[in-house]
């Protein structure tokens, strides 16, 4: 097979019909026959009638090899998409969100980038339009290459076309606790960026600030330490200045006894602020034992509950 097509439903069913409809219609520009392409949706629990829409849609074309993986719960964006990319077989593979920010008719262009050029892997969309381009997001990508050793360029959308042997090496990846935006550009090989334009189809995201923060934890604890290390040197910054003021406190009581009075709002306070410092530095080496807990278990990422294949 020449090509999948890999989507997640989520929120998404009053921009189904009209994806498959583009989808398929760029594919027929492109000149890949109907039996040489697959699209696949993954339904990551969605509380709307994605699945349902999904499905009526599948009957409107029988002649396109539509196949949707409903997830037994809602498992994540993330998860959604590595559940559709592990089902493709495809010798290319494309990604797209299912509100269409970015029209579908860019795979015209992602198609023709990587086919044209033996030495890419990947074809990347980053957004042209500046201005579309969330400032919390922007911060984040720059923080997060800031403490990793692996960087990630800015500006990226999910977009993207992979060739098979990209595709096989990161379905090697055992990570469980998956923050693919990460695992892409951790795999290497030879990638490309080409600028897309963005327009806003949902008049509100599915990522919700809960989901943003649990994002950017994910992020910052699956690919670098630093954090751990940062907390090292805060307590031995503490801990040195802590000597060095009991040894002034010391000196003073010789010199000028008068001048040291007990103050206990002074040391209510100081326990406050170590207790409270104590406690954050615990839970946050308390997230990197959670994600060992979770990869030592060995479940699967996501769990499908029923898969549409077969022509309806």
């Amino acid at each position: 097979m020449k090509l999948s097509i890999v989507s997640t439903l989520y929120n998404s069913e009053k921009f189904i019909p009209k994806l498959i409809e583009e989808l398929t219609k760029v594919v027929e520009e492109i000149g890949i026959d109907k039996r040489d392409y697959e699209i696949i949706l993954v339904d990551d629990g969605s509380p709307d009638n994605s699945l349902k829409v999904a499905l009526e849609e599948k009957k409107k074309y029988k002649d396109v090899n539509i196949i949707i993986l409903e997830l037994s719960r809602n498992f994540g964006h993330h998860k959604a998409f590595w559940a559709g990319i592990s089902k493709s077989i495809g010798e290319y593979v494309f990604l797209i969100d299912s509100d269409m920010d970015v029209h579908p008719s860019y795979l015209k262009s992602f198609y023709s980038e990587i086919l044209n050029q033996e030495d890419v892997d990947v074809v990347y969309g980053v957004l042209k339009d500046r201005k579309l381009i969330k400032t919390t997001s922007n911060l984040f990508w720059k923080f997060f290459n800031y403490v990793s050793d692996v960087p990630v360029p800015l500006n990226i959308t999910t977009e993207r076309i992979m060739n098979r042997n990209y595709v096989n090496a990161l379905l090697s990846l055992n990570d469980f606790n998956l923050f693919i935006g990460g695992l892409y550009y951790w795999v290497g090989f030879h990638q490309k960026s080409i600028e897309v334009r963005r327009i806003s189809n949902r008049k509100k995201s599915n990522y919700v600030l809960t989901k943003r923060i649990h994002l950017f934890i994910e992020a910052l604890t699956s690919f670098t330490s630093y954090p751990i290390w940062l907390i090292l040197r805060l307590s031995l910054y503490l801990n040195v200045a802590s000597i060095i003021y009991l040894f002034y406190l010391i000196i003073r009581k010789i010199l000028y006894p008068e001048t040291i009075l007990l103050g206990y709002a002074s040391i209510g306070a100081l326990l406050v602020f170590f207790g409270s410092l104590i406690i954050f530095i615990i839970c946050f080496i308390g997230i990197y034992i959670e994600k060992i807990f979770n990869q030592v278990k060995q479940r699967p990422r996501y769990i499908v509950r029923k898969e549409y294949k077969n022509l309806i």
